[in-house]
C-alpha cells in the first residue's frame, strides 16, 4: 500500500508529464530532436518508477495466499505474475529504444523518405522531391546533354567541336 505522500509526488510527477508528452508529439511532427529527447528522458523515469513498483509487488507481496490456496493455483498466479511483469518490462524497454532511435535519426539528419513514405498525402511531397532530382546536373548524361554554355563545347550540336 501507498502512503498518501508516495501517492502524491507519483501525481505529481503525473500531472508534469502532459506538457512534457504534448511537447513530445509536436517534436515529432516537427522533428525537433530537444522535444522528442526531453520526453525520451520524462518516459524513462517513469520507465524506472514502473520498473521498480513492479519489482516491488514481484519480491515483497505474493498473488496469492498460501492457507486458502491450492499449490498449483499458487504456482500459475506466481508464473503468470512473473511473466506479466517481464513482458511489461521488455515493452517498456522496446518503446524506449524506439523513442531513442528516432532521436539519433533526426540528431544524424535521416528522417528522410523512408519514414515519409508512411504518410497518406505522400504523393505531392514525392513529386517535389523528384523534381528537385531532376535537371542539367542531375547525372553526368543529363550534364551533358544539357544546352548550357561551358568550357566544353564539343558536347553541344550548335558547335562543331573536336569531334563533330
Amino acid at each position: 500500500d501507498w502512503s498518501i505522500p508516495a501517492q502524491l509526488i507519483y501525481a505529481g510527477f503525473c500531472l508534469i508529464g502532459l506538457p512534457v508528452i504534448v511537447g513530445g508529439l509536436w517534436g515529432v511532427l516537427q522533428r525537433v530532436e530537444g522535444h522528442v529527447r526531453l520526453y525520451f528522458f520524462y518516459l524513462l523515469c517513469s520507465v524506472l518508477v514502473n520498473c521498480g513498483a513492479m519489482t516491488y509487488w514481484l519480491v515483497f507481496s505474493d498473488a496469492c495466499d498460501p492457507d486458502k490456496d491450492e499449490a498449483w493455483l499458487c504456482g500459475a498466479l506466481r508464473s503468470s505474475s512473473y511473466l506479466l511483469v517481464t513482458a511489461s518490462v521488455l515493452l517498456q524497454a522496446y518503446v524506449l529504444w524506439v523513442i531513442w532511435s528516432f532521436c539519433e535519426d533526426i540528431h544524424v539528419g535521416r528522417n528522410g523518405w523512408e519514414l515519409w513514405e508512411l504518410l497518406p498525402s505522400k504523393d505531392q511531397l514525392v513529386k517535389k522531391w523528384r523534381y528537385q532530382q531532376d535537371g542539367p546536373t542531375s547525372d553526368i548524361i543529363g550534364f551533358a546533354l544539357s544546352k548550357l554554355p561551358g568550357a566544353y563545347g564539343t558536347l553541344h550540336e550548335e558547335e562543331p567541336g573536336f569531334l563533330g
